[in-house]
């Protein structure tokens, strides 16, 4: 089930349901001109399925959605509970996503960018964060040892747009 849908959110479950078997994605801009392309949503379903295999995602699990819904971070994360029957909360994407969540039961998977590390750390006393991909930028040494030095289990994602979510994860 997905919680907090928002009108973004919405609009790209509406996509996914239609008989196409394609959907629309916006890319960044980080390599070029920003670009309208099409991904196939068999082989987003196929990464989905990979990552929720390789955390262990299931039925049971908890996903938290702090980005944009606009961009395919947002838009996997989506999938990911699709093709796993994960319960997903959707949260404002900005620097501080955290604030006034109150999830007793923990976080199975939260995908973030670097800008929201802080906040991230600062919810850990709170909130038990499973698994965090961190992903959209480069992810600086201080960062890295602020997530190592809070014992949170932080991987980071390389991918874009163009292959459809990240292709390799690496463990900080």
């Amino acid at each position: 089930m997905i919680y907090d849908k928002s009108e973004a959110a919405q609009a790209f479950l509406d996509e996914w349901q239609s008989d196409s078997p394609d959907v629309l994605a916006h890319t960044s801009g980080s390599t070029g001109e920003p670009k309208l392309m099409k991904l196939s949503k068999k082989d987003m379903c196929l990464s989905a399925e990979a990552t929720c295999s390789f955390f262990n995602i299931n039925s049971k699990s908890h996903l938290l959605l702090p980005l944009s819904v606009d961009y395919i971070a947002g838009k996997m994360m989506i999938v990911r509970s699709i093709v796993s029957g994960a319960d997903l909360t959707i949260v404002n994407p900005c620097s501080n996503p955290f604030d006034g969540v109150d999830m007793l039961c923990g976080i199975d998977l939260v995908a973030i960018v670097p800008a929201q590390i802080p906040a991230l750390i600062s919810a850990s006393q709170n909130i038990d964060f499973k698994h965090v991909i961190v992903g959209g930028a480069p992810v600086s040494q201080s960062q890295q040892k602020m997530l190592i030095d809070s014992g949170i289990d932080a991987w980071v994602t390389y991918g874009m747009t163009e292959t459809g979510s990240h292709v390799a994860l690496r463990h900080i």
